[in-house]
């Protein structure tokens, strides 16, 4: 993201009046080494760093009053609500509707509540497409915040007819910091059932995640080498030993229920109106015409790749053409040659099924074994006594000498299954991941390491807004871009490639989806043989 802001933002926001401050001088590396220089500050509580990041991007990138005040406080009458999709805007940066094929298209929200009353601040979640439908072409916007209630975003212009472009609110910035600030109740709210057995007796008892919170007399399930510090807890049954726990199992049942219980008066928050509505001056139509397009110059897949102002776009209905990488359309023998001397240690959720089956189906090959997510939610139980097996631990498994005969490539995927876990939760889940792939690059060096990023789904329902919210998977990303990023890691980001398919969003895209995510993967494992 570094490099994104360096090399792409300052070319634009030049242009912008109301983001006329300079980014090139911050040294971010600098700064963040800089910003606890003492060894006795105590690292824990640490979010409100975040909360400093985002007043300074805010500064440099707002206009400030200056005006000093000759009394305590100005006084007025008056009322700021949420973005509203009625009153908030979206227009051209450039005055012309036409632009060439090759060059980026520059739109710019204004963002209002309904009162009229312009928004002084940022956070809103948008997802922004550029499309025509009767060509069968799309691609998603790349988004700027300034902090300041004023959004840039960025289309490439990949084809020639014309564009219609629409921007959607998904998530208000206070329906943002409502879902953050229930981190602890998600803990206390998101409960297991423990199926425990002894011969032909049998006991259900109530079990939670906890990570911030005490407790006394419970049955604990630690993982501290996978799970860090946090533990499954039960209540303990009278008659049954902890140890004689045989099924641990969470519904989504349950995760309605907690949904419910977590936004008391504010549901008002996720109604249509402020959750997948679309900016109500859309579309902005312009024409892309023929020219000489300056196609940029794509660096190999490989790993830490910087973040471009376009992911790409959809040639037509079933093909996508990345721009974040050199990527090819592989055949049936292109992806033998590819991944025939590979051995897959895979584990994630049904997604990355998905991408089994596809490898199966379409090019023929049978070892992508994927290690499904625990714990988890939905009808597949966690048998405590199965094979199921935490993400460290499976990577701890591939030895040297695994590695010695084919080349290792991990495949991890940690998101759908975690949207209702505490901040800390997650981040204590995967950072032990982290450390167990640091310990198998010294092993077996040749090792790929690819991280599927999430994709954003369906929230169609209140509680799905709440449970599996898209903003949430959103942050996924960035936690998980921050934690493995910087160590040779692969990321596969198939956010705006979902975002603009001609389909709605899902947990389980359609197989022309999944067959362009496993395109793009077989491009990061063998960008040698890449055309």
């Amino acid at each position: 993201m570094q490099e994104f802001l360096k090399t792409h933002i300052v070319q634009h926001q030049k242009k912008c009046d109301d983001c006329t401050r300079n980014t090139e001088n911050i040294d971010y590396t600098k700064r963040d080494k800089q910003l606890f220089p003492y060894n006795n500050y105590n690292r824990f509580g640490m979010e409100w760093v975040g909360i400093v990041e985002e007043l300074e991007w805010a500064h440099l990138h707002g206009t400030e009053d200056k005006k000093i005040n000759d009394k305590l406080f100005d006084v007025e009458t008056g009322t700021l609500g949420m973005t509203s999709v009625n009153k908030s805007r979206m227009f051209l940066h450039s005055d012309s509707r036409i632009v060439k094929m090759g060059e980026y298209v520059h739109v710019l929200i204004e963002a209002y509540d309904n009162n009229g009353r312009k928004r002084n601040k940022g956070g809103d979640l948008f997802l922004p497409t550029m499309v025509n439908m009767d060509l069968r072409k799309s691609t998603a916007g790349r988004i700027v915040d300034y902090g300041n209630g004023t959004y840039s975003v960025f289309f490439y212009a990949a084809w020639v007819g014309d564009a219609y472009v629409k921007i959607q609110l998904h998530y208000t910035r206070e329906a943002i910091s409502l879902l953050k600030n229930v981190i602890l109740a998600k803990e206390k709210l998101l409960n297991f059932d423990g199926y425990y057995k002894d011969g032909n007796d049998s006991y259900i008892s109530n079990c939670s995640l906890v990570n911030e919170e005490s407790w006394s007399d419970k049955c604990e399930y630690s993982n501290t080498h996978s799970m860090g510090k946090t533990a499954v807890v039960c209540r303990k049954p009278a008659s049954f030993r902890c140890d004689q726990l045989l099924i641990l199992k969470l519904s989504v049942d349950s995760l309605k229920a907690a949904a419910n219980n977590l936004t008391g008066g504010l549901a008002y928050m996720f109604d249509s109106q402020y959750h997948g509505s679309y900016i109500t001056n859309a579309p902005i139509k312009l024409g892309i015409i023929d020219g000489t397009p300056h196609s940029p110059r794509l660096l190999p897949c490989g790993p830490d790749l910087p973040i471009p102002l376009s992911d790409g776009h959809w040639v037509n209905k079933v093909k996508f053409e990345p721009m974040v990488c050199r990527s090819q359309q592989w055949t049936e023998d292109e992806a033998q040659k590819c991944i025939s001397d590979k051995e897959f240690i895979v584990s994630g959720d049904s997604t990355v099924r998905q991408i089994k089956d596809c490898l199966s189906k379409n090019f023929s090959f049978t070892g992508f074994h994927n290690h499904f997510t625990v714990p988890r939610v939905g009808s597949l139980d966690v048998t405590v006594a199965s094979d199921d097996i935490f993400e460290s631990d499976l990577i701890d498994n591939f030895t040297q000498s695994n590695c010695q005969n084919k080349i290792g490539v991990v495949v991890l995927n940690m998101c759908f299954h975690f949207g209702m876990w505490s901040t800390r939760a997650y981040v204590e889940r995967i950072y032990p991941a982290k450390r167990a792939i640091q310990r198998l690059i010294q092993k077996c060096p040749n090792t790929k390491i690819l991280i599927k990023l999430c994709n954003p789904r369906d929230n169609f329902t209140f509680e799905q807004r709440i449970h599996s919210n898209n903003w949430t998977f959103y942050n996924m990303n960035r936690i998980m871009r921050r934690i493995f990023g910087g160590m040779g890691v692969h990321f596969l980001d198939f956010w705006d490639l979902v975002v603009s398919s001609f389909t709605n969003n899902t947990i389980h895209m359609p197989w022309f989806v999944i067959y362009q995510e496993v395109h793009l993967m077989l491009s990061y494992i063998c960008p040698h043989l890449v055309k």
